[in-house]
Formats: C-alpha cells, structure tokens, sequence
C-alpha cells in the first residue's frame, strides 16, 4: 500500500538521506526518489508536480508546451528538466495518456537496475521485478523490466528501460501507469 506524502520542496526529495553502497552512482538513487515522489506516491497525477515545481524552481524548469509535444507527439503532457544535487539531468513528464515518467540522461546502469530493484521490493513487500528480454538497438543493449503494484483497488506498473549506454537525450526511462483490467 503506498502511503501519502507530504509537498517537499524538491531538492529535499532529491537529497533526503539514505544508504547507499560506496559504488552506487549518485544520480540513480535521486532519479528514483524523484520517481518514487512524483510518480508512484502520486499515483501518476501531475497535481503535486504543479505544486511543488511550478513554472520556477531553482533546479527544475518547466518544458514549454511545444517541446513537451515534441516528447509525446501529442498535445496534453506536462515535463520538466530537472538538474540535481550530483548534476544528474532528469526529465520528468506527464504524458497524454496518464503515464507518469522520469527519463535519466546519464548514470551507471548497475546503480539505476539497484534503485529500482530497491524500490520495487519497498513498494511490494521485496517482491522480485519482472525481467523482460534484453535487445539491441545500435551498439545500446536494453532491458526492460516491470512489476505490478496495487494502489486504490486498481493495478498499477512501474517499469524501467535501462540501457548500458546512452541513446539519444537519455539512458534510462522508468514509468508510471495504471494497467486496464482485462475482459
């Protein structure tokens, strides 16, 4: 059961303390707590990212309607580029269709998988993520992994997409979304 929590300006959501190795990379361990704060305790909703970040922030800028369109080939999304305390580069959006995400431009692939597995076993009582097939795309190897979550009486998926190397503007995609039950 995820469990409320209250607006925090968000350097203290990406600097609050916690263990982590000597090896692990900085910027994974902060791109998980802003997912954990703006996606997954929210359950996806944009409202406290609103709140929180607004149109200035010292470390998050918000994206402009046309490049957020850009990003989701549709209208409708909310984004925001966000530099932390370990200069690690984030974007978190909002997109269209309620899938709430946080994009990693660069950080070591062992550390964000650790985040995440760290994570999901929070969140389901140290259940172990789902590993899906890894592929290539250029000379990038992908993997994707997911779990389900229950939020609300609803099922929710947090998946992430790590790569051992950046493609593009980012490395990593981790997401946010409720899953349609099937009929």
């Amino acid at each position: 059961m995820m469990q409320a929590l209250k607006v925090a300006p968000l350097f203290a959501v990406l600097a609050f303390a916690s263990p982590a190795s000597a090896e692990s990379d900085a910027r994974a361990v902060e791109a998980m707590r802003l997912f954990k704060a703006f996606c997954v305790v929210t359950e996806g909703s944009s409202a406290k990212a609103n709140l929180v970040l607004g149109v200035t922030n010292p470390i998050a800028a918000k994206l402009p309607d046309a490049v957020v369109t850009g990003i989701y080939g549709v209208p409708g999304g909310l984004g925001w580029a966000i530099r932390s305390p370990s200069d690690g580069i984030f974007l978190l959006g909002y997109n269209p269709a309620g899938i709430c995400e946080v994009r990693i431009a660069e950080a070591a692939e062992g550390s964000v998988v650790a985040a995440y597995e760290a994570l999901v076993g929070e969140l389901a009582g140290n259940a172990e993520p789902t590993v899906g097939q890894s592929r290539k795309q250029g000379d990038a190897t992908l993997t994707f992994r997911s779990a389900q979550l229950k939020s609300s009486g609803r099922t929710s998926a947090i998946a992430l997409t790590s790569s051992d190397r950046r493609i593009g503007e980012h490395q990593h995609l981790i997401t946010f979304a409720f899953v349609k039950p099937q009929n």
